[in-house]
């Protein structure tokens, strides 16, 4: 390919990203002035939704041009091919990022008033970390998928297969990479191994992330390379009864393998998609087992969270779990009070749903100790 040639489509790409960006300001602008009338809670899951959603459509348009410009299909030794391949990612990647955070910015923009949302420019920048690191690897990740399409859809799936495996057991390295994180304190590691102590809750290493992200806790990782990440501001708001029961939750997340499951069902969705379109499946075929697949492995994950918190009030009680998700939810600028809505496309239910399902529960268990 000619010198101009791999100009013109780099001026392409400059275009596809400037509509993209166009585009994903005025969605951010009109979804922002349309959540003010929503909960907290579906407001988020949109943001971070669309947030992936929109620049994930430019992406694919960048990807493929970015791989024209740097003329992958010339490349005359592996080592050109891999450098070349790393370039087109890095370009697409950066131009996710890009469309994301512009959405992020005129959505937050719109609608300031989110949980955890004290500085607008701060939550923004978070994401747009965020955004890069995920877009640039995934098509990184991409580029190692494409000799594999020439082998055949068995190859395909195998090759993902592998992936996600190798992704869950990354995830604690990825993580630390991705959100930008410290290591605790003195003070900070001695509350901690008291309360880990306390709930039972193993794990291998604590990284606390920056106080410009929204309030978090959470656990990843396989056995034996758990880590535990936890904002900063999560030392502040949340007391010792609090911070332990969200810690016994997140263990039983991760002890019931959620992460794995979501992500298994998502594979077994493109499965039938990479049979229609590289093998003898028809493509309408595989689109309809995808939608079956979707709505049937979603519901399981869903039952998953509903165990995970069942286990967890059995370990600190659920009137005690029901106060702890209550104060949770109000330092996290959530209002435990809001419609407990739920979704047949969602992987995990509303909290509204959740501490519903709890309270009813806890309220049977008063009944029946009543009634003896």
């Amino acid at each position: 390919m000619s010198l101009l040639a791999s100009i013109a489509l780099l001026v392409l790409v400059a275009v596809v990203v400037g509509v993209g960006s166009i585009v994903a300001f005025g969605s951010g602008h009109l979804v922002g002035r349309t959540a003010r009338t929503w909960t907290d809670e579906r407001a988020v899951r949109w943001l971070n939704g669309l947030a992936i959603a929109i620049p994930a459509l430019v992406s694919i348009a960048v990807w493929i041009l970015a791989r024209a410009a740097v003329d992958l299909g010339n490349a005359e030794t592996l080592l050109e091919m891999l450098v070349s391949s790393v370039l087109a990612a890095v370009v697409t990647g950066l131009s996710g990022a890009v469309v994301g955070t512009i959405f992020v910015f005129a959505m937050l923009r719109s609608r300031p008033a989110l949980p955890g949302v004290e500085n607008p420019a701060a939550t923004t920048k978070a994401y747009a970390r965020y955004l890069a690191i995920v877009f640039v690897f995934t098509f990184l990740l991409g580029s190692a998928l494409l000799p594999a399409l020439e082998a055949g859809p068995l190859a395909v799936t195998g090759l993902v297969v592998v992936l996600v495996f190798a992704i869950w057991v990354l995830s604690p390295v990825l993580g630390a990479l991705k959100l930008g994180s410290r290591s605790p304190t003195a003070a900070e590691r001695d509350r901690l191994e008291s309360l880990l102590e306390e709930a039972d809750v193993d794990v291998r290493s604590v990284r606390v992330l920056d106080r410009e992200t929204p309030l978090s806790v959470s656990i990843s990782g396989p056995p034996g390379l758990r880590t535990l990440f936890l904002t900063a501001n999560a030392f502040e708001v949340f007391d010792d009864e609090t911070l332990e029961a969200v810690l016994v939750t997140r263990d039983e997340q991760v002890s019931q393998f959620e992460w794995l499951a979501r992500t298994a069902v998502v594979v077994a969705a493109l499965v039938p998609i990479i049979w229609g379109v590289l093998g003898d499946v028809s493509l309408v075929v595989g689109l309809l087992t995808t939608v079956g697949i979707v709505l049937v492995g979603f519901a399981g994950t869903r039952r998953l969270r509903y165990r995970a918190d069942a286990r967890a009030a059995d370990r600190v009680g659920r009137g005690s779990l029901v106060a702890a998700y209550e104060r949770a939810l109000e330092s996290a600028g959530f209002d435990p009070e809001e419609a407990a809505g739920s979704s047949v496309f969602t992987p995990t239910p509303s909290m509204g749903a959740r501490l519903e399902r709890l309270r009813d529960s806890s309220g049977d268990e008063s009944a029946t100790v009543d009634d003896a």
